[in-house]
Order: structure tokens, then sequence, then C-alpha cells
């Protein structure tokens, strides 16, 4: 079955490379990275059991070209709240939506616990802070330099650890007197997330979000035991599927919390899609600050 409607929204998730593209960044393009764009789409495609968005632009050289970005049905999108702009909604789906979905459903971060953010200057990672803050918890921010601390501080972090130039460890246990932390957000994995699952607090919550780093984590499972604390999975995209009316509910509060001045999504900077190998480059080079959005024409 197919389906054409034309509709212009944001937030869409970039999976597929593009079917005719302009030689020079076809070849560069990582399809592996997922980025968010905005824009006016062309058309939307039900071929059973995947639905698809197509956009068409026009490339350096003047040819079209044709992008397929994998999404849902038109009863499956979510109207922006007001006073939000577009580049601002490409921000807040992914990023804010899994940070909610993490810290308030799955790590049950009460008023008054303390919340460990490792990668806290990314997308994900100053939500975590700023709904960490609006849930009353004091927060701890690592990242991996002074100037991307200075961010995390503007988005209400607590306190700041830089952990390519301290010990994690020693500072996270110092800033708790030895206690350890209620929650610890991980968007990060690698060798942080044992150090992060080493200061949890009796009960507390490791919550697993990603892998920027590259590297799956072996977690040493004597450590959960000795500890009483919990490893919790969170995949926002699987939760969205699986419960799309309590993730339109959560939507709908972080659109009243944007409306309130609550959250103040950090847009590093906007490319169009023309230059998306160039926003792909930045990412690489572990320099960018809060969210990279891609914008189409409209």
């Amino acid at each position: 079955m197919k389906r054409a409607v034309s509709m212009t929204c944001a937030g869409l998730l970039l999976v597929w490379a593009p079917l005719r593209a302009h030689h020079s960044f076809a070849a560069e393009f990582d399809v592996n990275k997922p980025l968010e764009l905005e824009g006016t789409l062309k058309k939307w495609e039900m071929v059973n059991p995947h639905s698809w968005f197509h956009i068409d632009v026009k490339g350096p050289d003047g040819a079209v070209v044709t992008w397929m970005v994998e999404g849902g049905s038109p009863n499956q999108l979510i109207r922006m709240p007001a006073g939000m702009d577009f580049t601002i909604a490409a921000s807040v789906g992914l990023a804010y939506g899994t940070s909610y979905y993490a810290l308030i459903e799955r790590g049950q971060l009460q008023s008054g616990e303390t919340l460990l953010v490792l990668g806290a200057s990314g997308g994900v990672g100053l939500a975590a802070i700023e709904i960490g803050k609006i849930l009353g918890a004091r927060v701890i921010a690592c990242a991996s330099t002074d100037a991307k601390l200075s961010v995390c501080r503007q988005h209400g972090a607590d306190e700041l650890v830089n952990y390519a130039a301290e010990d994690m460890r020693a500072r996270v246990k110092a800033l708790r007197d030895g206690n350890g932390v209620d929650v610890a957000y991980d968007p990060v994995g690698g060798a942080y997330s044992e150090r992060a699952l080493r200061d949890m607090a009796w009960g507390g919550r490791l919550l697993v979000v990603g892998f920027a780093s590259g590297d799956i984590p072996k977690i040493p499972l004597n450590l959960p035991l000795i500890k009483g604390c919990s490893i919790v999975g969170v995949w926002w995209g699987a939760f969205a599927k699986r419960d799309w009316a309590q993730h339109q509910a959560n939507i709908g509060e972080l659109g009243r919390w944007f409306a309130e001045g609550r959250i103040k999504p950090h847009i590093a900077a906007t490319y169009s899609l023309e230059q998306a190998a160039e926003a792909l480059n930045a990412l690489a080079r572990r320099t960018v600050t809060g969210k990279l959005i891609l914008t189409t024409e409209r």
C-alpha cells in the first residue's frame, strides 16, 4: 500500500543514504550516525511494514538529491508546541524525549537526590541537566573540557567534573562525602560506565542510555550486588513505539516546560542538508556542545 501527503515536520532522524547524491558529500556521509533535520517533506510513503518520508533537495551541482527518512504514519506525528520554531522542535524530540524518559520513568529520580551526568555537554546530557534540576536534584556534570563544562553550568549544573583532567571517582566521592550518587545518566559507555557504577549509592540506578565512546563496556556484576544498585536500560525509541500515548504526554509536558522557560535547548549550529558531511565532521572532532541541526529549504 502506498499513500502520499504533504507536511512540514521537525525532528526526524536521517537513517538512509541518499538515493541519488552529489558524489562529494555522499562519499563522506556516515549513515551510521543519525542526525535530526527539519523542513518541508515532499512525500510520505507507506510500504508495509515500514513508512518513509521523502525529501528532495537540490545539491551544489543543481542535481536533485532524494533522501529517505524512516518515520511513522501521519497519526503518529505530534503537533509542535506553540511558540516553538522548527530548529528548536528538531532538537527537542530525541534529546529531551530521551532524558525525560530516562530520568522520570526509568530512573525514578526524586527531589533531593544526586544525579551524575556523563557526556553532560551533549544534546541528551544538557537535557538531563535541565530536567534533573526541574525535578529538584543536585546535578554533577561530567565532560572532557572546561569549555564544555562552562556550557553545563549555564544549563544549571551544580558541580562540574573534567574527567579528562581529574580522577572522576575521587572527585565525585569528595563531592558526595563518600556517599555516592543516586542516579547516573550514561550516554558515553566505555571505561566511564564502570567508574560511574562504582560511584553509586546504595539503591542507586545506573541508566544505560548509549555508547558515544564507541565501546560497549563489560561490567563486573558483583558491583550491583554489593552496592544494592540497579543497571537500567533506556531505549527511548522502542518505548515511543510501544507506548505512543505516554510518549505524546511526555512531549506535551516538555512543550509546557519550554513555554515556561524551564528548558532551553542549546543549538550549537545549523547546517544545510548539503553540508551534512561538515556537520558530521564537527561531531567527529568532539568539539560540539548541545545539538547540530540540519535544515532543508521550505
